[in-house]
């Protein structure tokens, strides 16, 4: 990998449930711990205590998420912790689902939907005012125009592709 000044992490889960803050909680209700890998190189157990001792204030450059905070019941948890552990001038970077208007009961109460991150897709309005609420500045937020093409098998015949989009998710923290 070629050197470079700046780091780039990714968040990830090995289940559904994804946002736990390190450091307290109660891991028996199903939550399970954020994790950072660096490209595909595995944390070591170093970074893991560091995690664990929730010593990660401004620690990365950037924080690039695909299609996992929807499956969170805590959004504004997991956008308040990516703040708190970007550099000034770090950025976050999320490919996701969101609800271009909101979502009927048979979407937004199905398992399935869930598993396909359209039911936890937040409105674009509240996932601005989450992402403002934690700090975040220089929001964009590009919907895939195309998305319904792909959306539409996700769930066939559910309508889903009238309701949700794909997007690119951005914001700076400019502290």
């Amino acid at each position: 990998m070629p050197a470079t000044s700046r780091d780039a992490y990714t968040i990830r889960t090995p289940r559904i449930a994804m946002y736990q803050r390190f450091g307290g909680g109660n891991m028996d209700e199903g939550w399970t711990r954020l994790m950072f890998e660096r490209f595909d190189v595995p944390v070591t157990s170093l970074m893991d205590a560091a995690l664990k001792a929730g010593n990660l204030n401004a620690s990365f450059d950037v924080i690039v998420s695909n299609c996992v905070i929807n499956l969170s019941p805590d959004k504004p948890a997991v956008f308040g912790e990516a703040f708190r552990v970007l550099k000034p001038g770090g950025r976050l970077v999320i490919s996701d689902v969101v609800a271009l208007k909101p979502l009927p009961d048979t979407l937004a109460k199905s398992v399935g939907a869930h598993s396909c991150c359209i039911s936890g897709a937040p409105e674009l309005g509240d996932l601005e005012a989450m992402l403002t609420a934690s700090g975040f500045s220089d929001i964009r937020i590009s919907i895939n125009e195309q998305s319904y093409e792909f959306i539409r098998d996700w769930l066939p015949g559910s309508g889903a592709e009238e309701f949700v989009a794909s997007a690119i998710i951005q914001g700076t923290k400019n502290v």
